[in-house]
């Protein structure tokens, strides 16, 4: 991992990773618990965090980014939950959502924070789930392979900050 090494030295955000600066707060985890409290209640569902900030590989500093994901079991109430969302103040369709099929992908706002929601019909969110999970132990029990991906995701960070658009794809 020496080219990583070399090029966190130029980069504030693998410097912050590198000092052992927490990933994600105590106050940031608890503010995702409660809006896994909220969107439960709201929705009557069993929300699951998803993204950076469950797999260990949030970057210390970084705004945090709620991704919730929703198992769904029954097709009665996908539908249900997808209408109630599509007519929602709170949720927009994310432009990962792909209407029509049995996974929907909403963003909002929820008590006063981004986040972004994932509607799973059948096995998806279940296997989702357990990638998390994996990940997750995979990362904790390699911290080399760890802190290569870090300070890729850190250095990848502070270029597209320094360069916006230098890491997006050419128009086609």
């Amino acid at each position: 991992m020496p080219l990583e090494r070399f090029l966190a030295r130029f980069s504030p955000t693998a410097k912050q990773y590198l000092s052992g600066a927490p990933a994600v707060t105590e106050e940031q985890q608890s503010k995702a618990d409660e809006l896994a409290k909220l969107l439960g209640g709201r929705y009557n569902v069993s929300p699951f965090l998803g993204g950076s900030m469950a797999t260990g590989m949030a970057l210390p500093g970084a705004q945090p980014d709620y991704d919730y994901g929703v198992r769904v079991t029954s097709q009665d109430k996908f539908n249900r939950l997808v209408g109630k969302l599509e007519r929602s103040k709170d949720f927009t369709g994310s432009k990962y959502d792909k209407p029509g099929t049995d996974y929907r992908v909403f963003q909002g706002n929820i008590g006063g924070s981004p986040v972004d929601l994932s509607l799973m019909y059948g096995d998806k969110g279940r296997v989702q789930r357990e990638a998390i999970h994996g990940a997750k132990q995979m990362l904790a029990e390699d911290q080399e392979l760890k802190d290569k991906l870090m300070l890729r995701k850190a250095i990848a960070k502070d270029v597209a900050g320094a360069a916006p658009g230098f890491l997006r794809a050419p128009a086609q």
